[in-house]
């Protein structure tokens, strides 16, 4: 990941446009240029099964901080990881009540997400304000 952001970065804008194409390219860079760019980024960490390649390329030409970029995505595969081994354990041992409990679990969390998501885009934004306190450089190539 990290070093798929950075070769992002060395190699520019036209060496992803080559990988990724142009119209997508800049719709990822319209939307990580923005305060909603970590979130984004993170939503779509956490959503297992998901090809993320295209995402750290983009991250690596946009403004996303490096720093800010590693945190958020760590932390967006960091339930999906824990869960998927949790539920092939007890898949695996029998354990069926709990793969039941933690599929419930998931789903109230998801839906306090909803129900509190304001309130999470502040801190969310208090966070990057944060991590991200100067930027690695200041213009894209």
């Amino acid at each position: 990941m990290i070093f798929t952001f950075f070769l992002a970065r060395i190699l520019g804008k036209d060496a992803i446009h080559l990988i990724v194409g142009e119209e997508r390219t800049k719709y990822y860079i319209e939307k990580f240029n923005s305060k909603k760019a970590l979130m984004v980024i993170f939503i779509i960490y956490l959503i297992p099964g998901i090809p993320k390649d295209v995402i750290t390329y983009v991250a690596g030409i946009s403004d996303v901080d490096l720093r800010a970029f590693i945190v958020v995505s760590m932390l967006g595969r960091l339930p999906s990881m824990i869960g998927g081994v949790m539920i092939g354990s007890m898949l695996n041992s029998g354990t069926y009540v709990g793969v039941i409990i933690l599929i419930v679990i998931s789903c109230i969390a998801f839906i306090l997400g909803i129900i509190y998501r304001d309130k999470l885009t502040g801190k969310k934004d208090k966070f990057y304000d944060k991590v991200s306190k100067h930027k690695w450089r200041d213009n894209i190539n």
